[in-house]
């Protein structure tokens, strides 16, 4: 390796911290369960972690700035909503609210899924009005269409 092409040490040591927590996560899952795999949830809360080890920060301030605008995956989305990462009845209203409110946005404009997700993080979406923030939500992909 040249001079020109060092190693981007910051990134090597976040590894190496996130593995860490990561080892130890699991680890205590399998004292305490016979399931032992990571949910996407419990992901987000380990990368928390390595921003507040490595830049010593508030860890949800930088984890709100960090997914202002950041959906979760499809797939990630599909677990928590089937339960195929844990018990179905571990699985939190808020949680299922957040994996389906995920899935509807994919596909807004920046401007209204920040709007979306600033009103799931206060709570203004939830189980109980689900089924009208969804409705919402076509409602705004299908203005693009007109557009």
């Amino acid at each position: 390796m040249n001079e020109e092409q060092q190693p981007d040490w910051d990134n090597i040591n976040r590894g190496k911290v996130r593995h860490f927590f990561a080892l130890e996560l699991y680890k205590y899952k399998l004292r305490n369960s016979d399931k032992a795999h990571l949910k996407p949830t419990e992901v987000g809360t380990i990368e928390m972690y390595v921003e507040y080890v490595m830049n010593g920060a508030d860890f949800k301030d930088v984890m709100k700035e960090k997914s202002a605008l950041e959906l979760m995956s499809r797939k990630e989305c599909e677990d928590i909503i089937t339960g195929r990462l844990s018990d179905i009845e571990s699985v939190t209203a808020e949680e299922h609210t957040r994996a389906i409110i995920h899935l509807e946005a994919n596909g807004l404009k920046d401007n209204d899924l920040k709007a979306v997700l600033e009103a799931l993080d206060a709570g203004k979406i939830n189980q109980g009005n689900l089924t009208a923030s969804i409705d919402k939500i076509s409602n705004i992909k299908s203005e693009y269409d007109k557009e």
